[in-house]
C-alpha cells in the first residue's frame, strides 16, 4: 500500500530533560525553543516599497492597510504562551509513552 503525498517521517531528536527521554511521541517534537530561537521563528516580513508612497492617495490607502494587516509585534506574552503549549504537550504525552506500555496501562 502506497504512503499519503503528505506523509512526513518523523525524526526523533534527544529532548534534553530525562523526563521526555526515550518517549517518541515527545521525541518527534520540534525542539523545545530558548528565547532567541522563538523570537526568529515570531519574525513577520512586511512587504514595503519606497516606490509605493509615490502612488495616489486612494491606493497608498489600501496599501498601508495591506502593511497594518501584515505586521506582527511579538510580546512577553507570546513567549509565555508559547513556553505554557509547549509544556502542556509534552506533560500530556509523558504519561504516554509507546515504548515502556504506559499508554496501555493508562487506557
Amino acid at each position: 500500500m502506497p504512503l499519503p503525498e503528505n506523509f512526513v517521517e518523523a525524526v526523533y531528536v534527544d529532548p534534553g530533560l530525562e523526563r521526555y527521554r526515550d518517549n517518541p511521541l515527545i521525541e518527534a517534537l520540534p525542539p523545545i525553543m530558548d528565547l532567541s530561537t522563538l523570537k526568529k521563528k515570531l519574525v513577520g516580513k512586511v512587504a514595503f516599497r519606497p516606490q509605493d508612497c509615490f502612488e495616489k492617495g486612494h491606493i497608498r490607502a489600501h496599501q498601508i492597510s495591506a502593511l497594518l494587516d501584515d505586521f506582527f509585534q511579538p510580546l512577553s506574552m507570546h513567549k509565555q504562551l508559547e513556553e505554557k503549549i509547549s509544556i502542556m504537550i509534552r506533560g500530556g504525552y509523558v504519561g504516554c509513552n509507546i515504548t515502556d506500555g504506559s499508554l496501555n496501562r493508562r487506557m
